[in-house]
């Protein structure tokens, strides 16, 4: 019976742990290559340059020189405090703002402003793109800022 419980709680024990073990090894690294073809890093932030805006500042760099590089989307999030759940503010799309994708390039930068609501705090989920021939995304979910 001893050898039993004791075998029970091995399993117990070990199969949380394994699973922790193979939920860290999925998490990237900052600065490290992606297993990808054509984005080798990306990063985003949000800041409030002022009262009543945040910035969302990108960048991506790709393997190669890319036919279309940077942003396809942005989604930004509020909330009013650290204990009420995110909700979508507004939706950004390439289509719409020409400064989120550009081509020919291996390295892209660039940023949007919003008005928003002063004292609420702001993140952004950045969708990453880059094309040639074939493409590939990458979602990057930024820290949040309070809005001035």
């Amino acid at each position: 019976m001893k050898k039993k419980f004791a075998l029970i709680m091995t399993v117990v024990l070990v199969i949380p742990i394994m699973t922790t073990v193979i939920a860290n090894a999925a998490i990237r690294l900052p600065n490290l290559p992606f297993a990808s073809g054509y984005i080798f890093s990306d990063n985003a932030y949000v800041e409030s340059p002022s009262t009543g805006k945040v910035t969302v500042h990108f960048s991506v760099t790709a393997n190669d020189v890319m036919t279309k590089l940077g942003a396809k989307t942005i989604v930004l999030q509020e909330r009013t405090s650290a204990s009420k759940p995110w909700t979508e503010f507004g939706t950004y799309s390439y289509e719409d703002y020409d400064n989120m994708l550009n081509g020919k390039v291996m390295t892209y930068k660039s940023s949007i402003t919003e008005n928003v609501t002063s004292g609420y705090q702001y993140r952004a989920k950045v969708y990453f793109y880059a094309e040639k021939g074939g493409y590939d995304t990458d979602t990057f979910i930024t820290d949040y800022v309070k809005a001035k």
